[in-house]
């Protein structure tokens, strides 16, 4: 069974060997933000850096480029407008964001 490993900048800068191992096993490696910020208070720029950074550190372990990301605190705020913001920034950078169980993209908001 694959699992996916949501990952923050931290981990994967303290067990890299680890997430090279995970990476082998078959899993899938998932952004969880370099420093597990509450997502509705960032800017998008800042949340582009947030997202940007692991997802540089775990391409450059594994080879391998981030799809996934899941807010720290399953934090994105039911505010439709934070939602919004947060789902359509991850996407401009390429990845889908899991909220609530739900994988999420623009036209599902």
């Amino acid at each position: 069974m694959n699992v996916t490993f949501f990952m923050t900048g931290g981990w994967v800068e303290s067990y890299p060997d680890d997430v090279k191992a995970i990476k082998a096993a078959g899993h899938d490696l998932g952004n969880h933000s370099e420093h597990h910020k509450h997502m509705p208070q960032l800017s998008n720029s800042s949340i582009c850096d947030e997202l940007n950074s692991v997802t540089e550190k775990v391409e450059k372990l594994t080879n391998t480029k981030m799809c996934l990301f899941r807010p720290p605190y399953g934090d994105y705020n039911n505010a439709s407008l934070n939602r919004r913001k947060i789902v359509a920034t991850t996407q401009s950078n390429g990845m889908l964001t899991l909220l609530t169980g739900k994988i999420m993209a623009l036209n599902q908001l």
